[in-house]
């Protein structure tokens, strides 16, 4: 009759034995990989040559989080003002912290894309006689170099993100009000682009012309033809006599005329349409 006890006490045993033995054998797989690693490391050219490429380069050190928040005086206030007015403010601001950042993520990423095409040139020039002779079989010492060639490989900060948070609260504190949108590098960068050409186009003469036509107001309009006497300025008709006035501008916005009283006159409608955008020598 068998032993319980004893049976029991040669399971134990057994069981020990097997897993000091892969341990043991766990640990033998480690050292013989470790010694692997260390002779590719030292050996291979593929790994020598990012070294010297990573010596040569150098990025910048950024952060990839940034928080602006603006906290909003009155509640109307806080319902007109979106985060998307908040990432305009910031980007219109030259001076804003945010463009030194920008800036650096952009030197990043271009720097990046050349480092990038240097190292995809390397190739391993391990040959099956070297690896034999090293003691290492030739398809791992291509894995562990490929390995070890992606964990060497620089990685810079080349995204960054615009968390833009608006705020609101009462005057007692009762209500907290609160909206954010958070704006990846290529949302940033496609929203400056855009302001850009919304600047361009202010700067225009097309533009420029726009708002300088639009300074003609009806207290400005009257003004100038109360000054005017009521009466064409080159014909003479009356608005008694049933002509129709207009207030026209001497030297047209066309040619950089200005829409302030010295440079606007009360011309009927005939006048004003046979003078067009024409200067009248006698009046220049």
């Amino acid at each position: 009759m068998i032993d319980k006890h004893m049976l029991n006490d040669t399971l134990n045993v057994l069981i020990s034995i097997g897993i000091f033995g892969i341990i043991l054998i766990l640990l033998v797989t480690h050292i013989r990989n470790a010694k692997r690693i260390k002779k590719v490391r030292n050996t291979s050219v593929l790994l020598e040559e990012l070294n010297k490429t990573n010596e040569k380069t150098h990025f910048h050190c950024c952060e990839t989080k940034y928080t602006q928040s603006r906290m909003m005086l009155s509640k109307p206030a806080y319902d007109r003002y979106s985060c998307g007015h908040l990432l305009d403010d910031i980007l219109l601001d030259a001076q804003h912290s945010f463009h030194k950042l920008l800036a650096k993520v952009k030197e990043n990423r271009e720097k990046y894309n050349d480092y990038k095409s240097e190292i995809d040139k390397l190739k391993s020039t391990i040959t099956e006689e070297e690896a034999k002779r090293l003691g290492v079989p030739y398809q791992g010492y291509l894995e562990i170099e490929k390995a070890l060639f992606a964990k060497q490989q620089l990685s810079p900060t080349v995204d960054v993100t615009l968390t833009c948070i608006v705020e609101y609260t009462s005057p007692a504190g009762r209500n907290h009000y609160s909206k954010s949108n958070t704006y990846s590098y290529t949302n940033v960068i496609q929203r400056l682009c855009a302001l850009e050409e919304i600047s361009k186009h202010k700067e225009s003469e097309t533009y420029k012309r726009k708002m300088e036509r639009a300074k003609m107001t009806p207290k400005l309009r009257f003004a100038v033809i109360e000054r005017d006497g009521r009466r064409c300025q080159i014909c003479g008709a009356r608005q008694e006599d049933g002509a129709i006035l207009h207030v026209d501008h001497i030297i047209p916005v066309a040619r950089g005329g200005k829409t302030e009283m010295s440079n606007l006159w009360t011309l009927c409608d005939m006048c004003n349409l046979g003078k067009g955008t024409q200067i009248l020598e006698n009046d220049v």
